[in-house]
């Protein structure tokens, strides 16, 4: 598991809400791999029929954590769309350079393997 936002929540994810589909799994190819464009650089987040990317995704996943993350979710709101997805593109290029260098891979316990998809 190299994803540090996944580590992130499911550390904070105490009711197990979200559950995580790795890019190239079974549940990633049945419900992404119909023949469309869908970026495989960014993250997604599956709410009942709603499909959100990117900040709009950060954003629903914050607001489920509750506490200070549902606060700073909501802030984040307030600023428009296009903004928040160029910072998004930003944070993510330099998490792509810096990962190279300390990427490693952690181990999730039974727990966190629960939410974990194939």
């Amino acid at each position: 598991m190299c994803s540090r936002f996944v580590r992130f929540c499911l550390k904070r994810d105490t009711d197990r809400l979200f559950h995580y589909a790795p890019i190239g799994g079974s549940t990633w190819k049945e419900s992404f791999d119909d023949g469309s464009k869908t970026d495989r650089q960014t993250i997604h987040l599956l709410a009942g029929s709603d499909h959100m990317i990117r900040t709009t995704a950060i954003i629903g996943i914050l607001r489920g954590l509750g506490g200070p993350w549902k606060l700073l979710a909501n802030t984040m709101w307030l600023v428009p769309r296009p903004i928040r997805n160029l910072g998004y593109r930003f944070i993510a290029w330099n998490r792509q350079r810096v990962s190279k260098i300390t990427g490693h891979c952690v181990i999730p316990d039974s727990d966190e393997r629960s939410c974990i998809l194939p």
